[in-house]
């Protein structure tokens, strides 16, 4: 009884899923909310199902608040959720859009309140965030080792076999110190090429696994993983695999 009088007050306060998709709105969408740039960000997420058996998907979408504000205006108090069938729940917004997208079969996409400069809550297709779904999970993954979430074994095994860029500087299969000897203890890796690029690398661009990386290491003492992020770890040249 409880849940048929809650499902017209849901519907009535969270927008349904949109009929069709706008692909480049949602990737105005995506870019607004630079979930890269927000890596760190704690946000809300309204979950419905019961306190039994929680999801984060409510009919197809998941509705995610970057504010408190913006939660206070469209659901009121939060503790007045329950009489709409919902709750909620906070955890890092990377979380919650990883999520999603590994339900992305029951999931299309993620409704963002508190949006800056936006008019009201805006639609960001799973199909629009999906090209970016690794990249996401293996920040994540730096975030955790940051944060001491999870141990180191589980995050060199999260990331052994990924591929990641670097600038070169190796001379004859060793990498070499000689530019930035009081700089460069630690050789820097990065998960893509545009962070390659923001960090003023310039060149010769290649790819290594974490695997391969040790033995052309030279005199480094080991890898820095995105040297110039909040997120960056390092990994002594002993502990990698």
């Amino acid at each position: 009884m409880g849940d048929s009088q809650a499902t017209p007050a849901r519907a009535s306060i969270l927008p349904p899923a949109p009929s069709t998709i706008d692909t480049d709105r949602g990737r105005t969408v995506r870019i607004q909310l630079d979930p890269v740039g927000k890596w760190d960000s704690v946000v809300a997420c309204v979950a419905g199902g019961g306190p039994d058996k929680p999801t984060q998907i409510i009919g197809h979408c998941s509705y995610i608040f970057l504010t408190p504000e913006s939660l206070t205006a469209t659901l009121g108090r939060p503790d007045m959720l329950g009489r709409f069938g919902l709750s909620m729940r906070r955890a890092r917004l990377l979380t919650l859009l990883i999520n999603g997208l590994e339900a992305q079969s029951a999931c299309s996409g993620f409704w963002i309140f508190g949006l800056p400069n936006a008019q009201g809550p805006q639609f960001l297709p799973c199909s629009d965030l999906m090209p970016m779904a690794d990249l996401l999970e293996a920040i994540l993954t730096l975030a955790r080792a940051m944060s001491g979430t999870a141990e180191s074994g589980q995050i060199l095994s999260a990331l052994s076999d990924r591929r990641f860029y670097h600038g070169g500087g190796w001379e004859g299969g060793v990498a070499s110190t000689s530019n930035n000897a009081d700089q460069k203890e630690y050789f820097p890796l990065y998960l893509s090429p545009v962070s390659l690029v923001k960090s003023g690398v310039i060149g010769q661009v290649a790819t290594v696994r974490l695997s391969e990386v040790g033995p052309m290491l030279g005199e480094y003492s080991g890898v820095i993983i995105e040297p110039d992020a909040g997120y960056a770890l390092v990994i002594p040249k002993d502990q990698l695999p």
